[in-house]
């Protein structure tokens, strides 16, 4: 990832080895491509993609391309053919810049589910899709700002060395993954708060039709007079109940409120869950490399088959992330299936108005990424 990489890089002849190391970064950096732009035709081509969480994975996506157009193919100068016209410090920048905006858009979007989650409405009426563009556009510029103060001090031979390997590892990995565990962990406090809510529910529920069924059975005739009203109340308190609105019940002054919205927070919960495992799969194909670059401090001679592979798992990452959207959510999976299916049909946009019309409807509004 820095320069020091670069500079103790051996002189590798063009073998077996070297072949299927060519064939492993291609296929990567293919895939992350085509992945990613089809990921820009979907947003681009069906607004009921553009939410405020997809801006964030837009600039995901975007890193990611990045990654694939020019990370990986300066890597493969270096690794793969030694190519001597690289300089250090544009594979520095070319390598570090699209990485670390990959990492805080995954940062962004931790951000912006806790905050869908544990503030609902003042997101609903502050985060929109122009501040959550203003935000990405903020990232982008500070990340640029970091990578290009840091060439100065990308001197693998220098004093610097300790301290600029250090400030990488805690910029560029663990900062944002600490705020990206942190915000995960606060919605799991929520999703255990909400689910004690819920049994509250469930026995409030039975306690209410307990009740119905007492004057429905019940003799009195002043009950039995009134007996199809009190039923219809208490149906209409149970549906309360369930649509989770403020609700007081006149019988014993029971209040139930304050509980939010329970489809919405069940809706956010289960986005907040598939995107846990993106950040999951990013931590396991980030952390063998950074922790590589904590592991040269102590010792200065870089293993290159390590760093070789390690580059390859990560980058790996960028690849996986559109199958990912594909896998664990149901909009991007049919957004990419009119895309793929009207390509073949040679015209990726006949089925704009079809695709609207057969989708789930959400609002532009809407937080379900």
């Amino acid at each position: 990832m820095n320069g020091s990489q670069l500079n103790q890089t051996n002189d590798i002849s063009i073998n077996s080895i070297n072949v299927f190391d060519l064939f492993l970064f291609l296929t990567i950096s293919l895939v992350a491509t085509f992945g990613n732009i089809v990921v820009f035709i979907c947003y681009y081509k069906f607004h009921s993609l553009r939410t405020v969480t997809n801006v964030f994975m837009l600039s995901l996506s975007a890193s990611d391309l990045l990654v694939a157009l020019f990370s990986i193919p300066l890597t493969i100068c270096v690794f793969v053919f030694n190519v001597s016209f690289v300089h250090k410090d544009m594979y520095y920048v070319g390598d570090m810049m699209p990485s670390i905006v990959s990492i805080y858009s995954l940062a962004l979007v931790a951000v912006d589910r806790a905050m869908v989650i544990t503030k609902p409405y003042f997101h609903q009426e502050k985060i929109t899709r122009k501040s959550a563009w203003v935000s990405v556009c903020i990232t982008w510029l500070l990340m640029l700002s970091y990578t290009l103060a840091g060439m100065a001090f990308n001197d693998p031979n220098g004093d610097s060395a300790k301290i600029f390997t250090i400030t990488v590892v805690f910029v560029s990995y663990g900062f944002p993954v600490a705020v990206m565990i942190i915000s995960y962990t606060i919605m799991g406090f929520v999703a255990k708060k909400h689910a004690k809510e819920l049994k509250s529910l469930d026995r409030t529920i039975v306690r209410l039709r307990s009740d119905r069924d007492v004057l429905i059975t019940e003799d009195s005739p002043n009950l039995i007079k009134n007996k199809v009203i009190d039923e219809l109340k208490t149906e209409n308190k149970i549906q309360d109940i369930k649509n989770n609105t403020s609700l007081q019940s006149s019988g014993n002054g029971h209040v139930i409120s304050g509980l939010g919205s329970t489809r919405h927070l069940k809706r956010e919960l289960k986005a907040a869950l598939t995107l846990s495992m993106i950040l999951s799969c990013f931590i396991i194909t980030w952390t063998p490399f950074m922790s590589l670059n904590m592991i040269h401090l102590a010792n200065k001679r870089f293993n290159q088959v390590l760093v070789k592979y390690f580059k390859i798992l990560h980058y790996a990452n960028s690849a996986l992330n559109p199958i990912l959207y594909v896998i664990l959510n149901q909009r991007w999976r049919k957004a990419f299936t009119k895309i793929l299916c009207s390509c073949n049909s040679q015209n990726p946009f006949r089925t704009k108005s079809s695709f609207n019309k057969s989708s789930p409807s959400f609002s532009k509004r809407s937080n379900d990424w």
